[in-house]
């Protein structure tokens, strides 16, 4: 297994000025996971993942006005609370801002292949998994953790959307949700873009 991560120096403006950036892209396995602007600002380091669809350039121009508007150390505390809903979106599904906890299990393996079970039960009984909806990907979705998480959450959503009904009660995860909550809610009375 590859990984591997190139580094580009890149430039941003903001407010009249030029700036130093730069971009670390990962590859796993010759895949592109992922890039990351990394830059100093005002004596604020800044280290963010991004997208394709976004450039560095509006990434940066917006945590430079994010900076500005906040100061230093309310930009830090902005985000590190981002981080963490992002962490928690990341590994719970989270309907109407309730986060839950859901069934994993990757116990099942065949010789060095790991398969991973997802699941998660609704109020009116049915269970949800976290299979892909397509079986031409039925297979493969199952070996990557990330596809069969990202799956469970499209499913149950669309689910719960369908049915209006949400998952049991007893998946629910108050001590997260009341995190997620007050930091979601701290994050948006200072910012009018999303997290």
């Amino acid at each position: 297994m590859d990984m591997r991560n190139v580094k580009n120096d890149v430039e941003f403006a903001h407010n009249g000025k030029v700036f130093p950036a730069r971009v670390d892209t990962y590859f796993y396995d010759g895949k592109k996971m992922g890039d990351t602007l990394v830059f100093t600002y005002t004596d604020v380091p800044v280290s963010i993942d991004f997208s394709d669809e976004d450039t560095f350039n509006v990434i940066a121009k917006r945590e430079c006005t994010l900076i500005d508007k906040l100061g230093a150390e309310e930009y830090r505390v902005f985000d590190r609370y981002r981080k963490r809903v992002k962490e928690i979106a990341e590994s719970h599904v989270i309907i109407n801002d309730k986060v839950y906890n859901h069934y994993y299990d990757n116990s099942v393996r065949s010789g060095a292949t790991v398969y991973h079970e997802m699941m998660l039960q609704m109020k009116d009984g049915e269970t949800i998994d976290g299979t892909s909806p397509s079986q031409l990907f039925y297979d493969e979705d199952k070996k990557n953790k990330k596809k069969t998480f990202y799956n469970l959450t499209n499913k149950v959503k669309k689910y719960c959307g369908a049915n209006k009904t949400e998952p049991k009660d007893s998946a629910l995860n108050i001590k997260l949700t009341q995190e997620y909550k007050e930091k979601l809610t701290w994050i948006n009375e200072r910012n009018n873009w999303e997290v």
